[in-house]
């Protein structure tokens, strides 16, 4: 899942760990040092953000076979 999403999203750093197959941080990240998140939560636009993210991500995995349709 990280090969292929390192391939798919060549503009995301996609890493993974034990409990994530893979993971990548979206913008904003500075959660501490800027308000451009607290912002987009505040202006309804960070929900919006999250799912284009998930969009994306739900597509690559789709697109290449990695999603199993058995829960």
């Amino acid at each position: 899942m990280k090969t292929v999403m390192n391939t798919m999203l060549t503009d995301k750093k996609v890493s993974s760990s034990a409990q994530w197959p893979a993971y990548y941080y979206f913008d904003p990240q500075d959660w501490k040092g800027s308000s451009e998140a607290w912002l987009m939560i505040n202006e309804g636009t960070m929900a919006d953000k999250i799912l284009e993210e998930m969009d994306t991500v739900f597509q690559v995995l789709n697109d290449n076979h990695l999603l199993n349709e058995k829960l």
